[in-house]
């Protein structure tokens, strides 16, 4: 390997390290806010499950498949406005939070459909500054956790492999 190549592997590592740090601990910082919303009293207002069919090709062949997936919206009020949400839980990257977010979780979207029906109260976290923005359940997870320990590693194995260049 040349001089320069090591020189971009090391400078790489050591970016993708960092980035990868930052992103992870901004996204548990951001979790730590959201749990601390406040909460309020909600109702369910329509609970169903949709099917669509799909298809993809490949080598033109054409395969179908059924996505399922949960159409459901919930009802709760904050200062004397009526709000309507749609989010189970905040997503695991800021970037993809839009408000409106809804997990892909199968799993967790039948859990949630067994437990629940139409009119049932709820409890629903909601963002005190705009309160449209709102779920049911801070995210959990360990995929930040996971995140902050590859960008260590990386960053670390960047500085490990920088170290024999700065000896003379």
């Amino acid at each position: 390997m040349t001089a320069i190549n090591y020189f971009v592997l090391i400078r790489g590592l050591q970016i993708v390290g960092t980035l990868m740090l930052l992103s992870g601990c901004y996204t548990l910082l951001d979790q730590w806010r959201v749990q601390r919303w406040p909460r309020t009293k909600g109702w369910v207002l329509h609970l169903k499950w949709r099917a669509k069919e799909q298809n993809y090709e490949v080598r033109g062949q054409t395969y179908w498949y059924t996505r399922q997936s949960a159409d459901f919206a919930y009802k709760y009020r904050v200062n004397g406005v009526d709000y309507i949400g749609r989010a189970v839980h905040h997503p695991i990257w800021p970037w993809s939070w839009n408000g409106r977010a809804v997990t892909k979780d199968y799993f967790e979207i039948e859990d949630f459909l067994d437990r629940h029906s139409h009119g049932n109260e709820i409890e629903v976290i909601y963002r005190d500054a705009e309160p449209a923005d709102c779920l049911l359940a801070p995210s959990r997870g360990i995929l930040p956790y996971a995140v902050i320990v590859v960008g260590a590693f990386a960053l670390l194995g960047g500085a490990a492999l920088d170290w024999p260049l700065l000896i003379p």
